[in-house]
């Protein structure tokens, strides 16, 4: 019987997500029935693809950050690293990612850059190119982490972010890079949905 209600139940083009999140009105009713009908017995299973499905989108959110912070890079080469051939940027990555447990703030993992030429002392600034909002912890540092908060679980957040160099001769270089956190939900008991 658990068989044909999960046909019932997980018919092909059916929304279990809204865009910030929350289940869907079809779904927590379909939902709803199915427990009724069956029981607990099947929850933790579905739970189990929601939250496959969040991660799934999570890991492709991610990936387009990085294409879309390398493509940037790749123009960035091209003009001397965003400066001269003789003032360019490193970085000890090409983007940066956090993750949550459920909900709450994600902090990524650092990134640090170093100039090579240039005329010293430097000033740093980062700048939001596309995507979420994340916080720069550090932001006139050559070395920062940013962080977000995840509100609902299993969603995720991404970003391409941009720093930029000044030396004390006012010349300047640039680094595009990605920025993506996102919530690794648990697995939960189920229950009636609210």
């Amino acid at each position: 019987m658990t068989d044909k209600l999960y046909v019932s139940f997980l018919r092909a083009g059916d929304k279990i997500l809204n865009p910030d999140g929350t289940v869907t009105e079809s779904f927590r009713n379909s939902w709803n029935a199915l427990l009724l009908r069956t029981g607990n017995q099947v929850s933790n299973d579905v739970l189990g693809v929601i939250n496959g499905v969040a991660q799934a989108r999570a890991e492709a959110a991610a990936a387009a950050s990085a294409a879309a912070a390398a493509s940037q890079q790749a123009v960035d080469a091209v003009s001397g690293a965003g400066g001269s051939p003789s003032f360019y940027l490193t970085s000890s990555a090409s983007d940066v990612f956090g993750t949550v447990v459920t909900t709450g703030t994600a902090t990524t993992s650092a990134i640090t850059f170093t100039t090579n030429g240039g005329t010293g002392p430097y000033t740093w600034a980062y700048t939001l190119l596309d995507g979420d909002t994340f916080t720069v912890t550090s932001p006139t540092a050559a070395s920062t982490t940013f962080t977000i908060n995840i509100a609902f679980v299993s969603t995720s957040k991404s970003a391409v972010y941009k720093v930029t160099v000044t030396d004390s001769l006012a010349a300047t270089a640039t680094f595009t890079f990605g920025v993506s956190a996102w919530s690794e939900a648990g697995e939960g008991s189920g229950g009636i949905i609210p």
